[in-house]
């Protein structure tokens, strides 16, 4: 547990795949973290959009209205929290789900105007540093904002997650390992045309519905993942998330919120093969499992 972090979701959306979105509530939004925090979460993953594959994009307005008006609290609760209780070693982080680089530059002036310290900040971003969700190239604009934050504050972090759409390869079985390497040895070129450390980086592979609807090529993933904690090693880079949490791939039959054993099963999985972040619904199941097993 010592060298594994719980990432949990907190969805700021009427249309959550997984039926768990909080909307507007601030009150219960707040009420959320805690709960997640005294489970054992120490990341807390914000997300005002949707993006299961089979949704359609929102605006950069309606996005902005779900965070805009609670991310004072977010803030403020989060900033306490690690002023009071937070070990050093470990203090509580936000990550913001988003691909919109109009939404991280909205993101980081709310931190800024409310003294957020932002060497607890990660952004989350699905659509690989494109600038858009499905394009193909690297954002210099993105690449910009990292550069400009990772220079100045040496915890701040991005999450890239492996892009399908970079790629003319069909993913299959076979294939996706190679693919997936492919296109982080790619960001790591960026990373270092733009001398951008890689301790700033975090690798996401993807899961379910953003790799394949094969759902083989998730649990090949899953179950290789330690030759991507090996090329990640190449470079000393540490973090690599993973997020199976109650998509589809793992029992198609069932609901969503009926995944949970699935949920935390492939999530430990994914610990003993490299993953050191596990981004969950269900914090409290996973924390439970994580203390009996490696504990």
């Amino acid at each position: 547990m010592k060298n594994v972090q719980i990432m949990s979701v907190i969805n700021l959306t009427p249309d959550s795949f997984s039926g768990d979105g909080l909307y507007m509530d601030e009150e219960k939004v707040v009420s959320e973290i805690q709960k997640y925090i005294d489970y054992g979460a120490r990341i807390i993953d914000i997300g005002a959009e949707s993006t299961a594959p089979q949704n359609a994009p929102i605006s950069e307005d309606e996005e902005w209205a779900r965070l805009e008006h609670i991310l004072p609290s977010i803030f403020s609760f989060i900033t306490h929290y690690n002023q009071i209780y937070a070990l050093k070693d470990f203090p509580i982080r936000i990550s913001f789900d988003s691909y919109k680089v109009s939404i991280w530059k909205k993101i980081l002036e709310s931190a800024k105007n409310y003294n957020f310290d932002f060497n607890r900040l990660i952004i989350n971003d699905i659509s690989g540093l494109s600038s858009f969700r499905s394009a193909h190239d690297i954002s210099k604009e993105k690449i910009r904002i990292i550069k400009e934050y990772t220079d100045q504050y040496p915890g701040f972090q991005v999450c890239v997650m492996f892009d399908k759409n970079k790629t003319e390869t069909h993913l299959t079985s076979e294939n996706v390992i190679d693919e997936i390497i492919a296109f982080f040895t790619t960001i790591i070129q960026v990373f270092d045309q733009y001398h951008i450390a890689y301790k700033h980086l975090i690798l996401d592979t993807g899961m379910g519905g953003f790799l394949s609807h094969n759902p083989d090529v998730s649990f090949v993933v899953i179950n290789k993942l330690h030759i991507i904690r090996h090329f990640a090693e190449r470079y000393a880079i540490k973090d690599i998330v993973i997020g199976t949490s109650r998509k589809t791939f793992l029992a198609p039959e069932k609901l969503p919120k009926e995944r949970v054993s699935e949920s935390v099963s492939s999530s430990i999985e994914c610990i003993r093969n490299g993953a050191n972040i596990i981004r969950i619904h269900d914090t409290k199941d996973l924390v439970h499992e994580i203390k009996k097993i490696f504990m």
